[in-house]
């Protein structure tokens, strides 16, 4: 599995748009999957994309992740990160 395995375990839907330029290319149906190429590891698993998506361009996502403040109050790291105290 990869970062981000509540696709995989919840069923969580996803939806994104590419992020680092405009596109007036055609849109197409495509699938977003993670770097693993597991069956478990499709983020989004049909969104229309422009035609003219290539390595390099980013997708931003729309969804938040919820943090439950008790985890929070027990963890001082995320992801290799220091979590304000």
């Amino acid at each position: 599995m990869s970062e981000n395995i509540r696709p995989a375990l919840y069923g969580a839907v996803y939806s994104a748009f590419l992020a680092n330029r405009t596109s007036t290319a055609k849109l197409i149906s495509s699938r977003v999957v993670g770097k693993h190429c597991e069956t478990g590891d499709i983020l989004i698993s049909e969104i229309n994309l422009p035609s003219d998506i290539k390595a390099g361009d980013l997708l931003a996502y729309l969804q938040l992740v919820h943090m439950d403040a008790a985890w929070l109050v027990t963890t001082t790291t995320f992801q290799g990160l220091q979590l304000l105290q």
